[in-house]
């Protein structure tokens, strides 16, 4: 009779081991998930940061390159005012040999 009481207690001991480390287990995995969350959350974070950043730099870039645009019309503008024949004249041998170009 010992012994069963012994294994009876030694199983109920077992039994709350197995209960334990379930519960044990079950708090890991959650714990687990959260900390994934939470560095998801974080490289998200610092994705959108870096394309707000992309963007601002894209957007300074775009208003550079249309000032320096709007720079090189007012100075192809000015060299037409200053030499007009010369500007009429190359315009006509540029659509010249443009037309030749084409014709064939």
């Amino acid at each position: 009779m010992a012994t069963t009481q012994n294994v009876d207690a030694d199983l109920a001991a077992l039994k709350g081991d197995l209960a334990d480390l379930r519960k044990d287990l079950q708090s890991l995995v959650k714990t687990f998930k959260d900390e994934q969350k939470a560095a998801g959350r974080e490289a998200l974070g610092r994705l959108q940061d870096g394309a707000h950043q992309a963007k601002a730099e894209l957007g300074r870039l775009a208003g550079e390159a249309g000032a320096r645009g709007r720079e090189s019309i007012h100075a192809l503008e000015t060299h037409i005012e200053e030499r007009p024949f010369t500007s009429v004249l190359a315009a006509f041998g540029i659509g010249l040999i443009l037309g030749k170009l084409l014709d064939r």
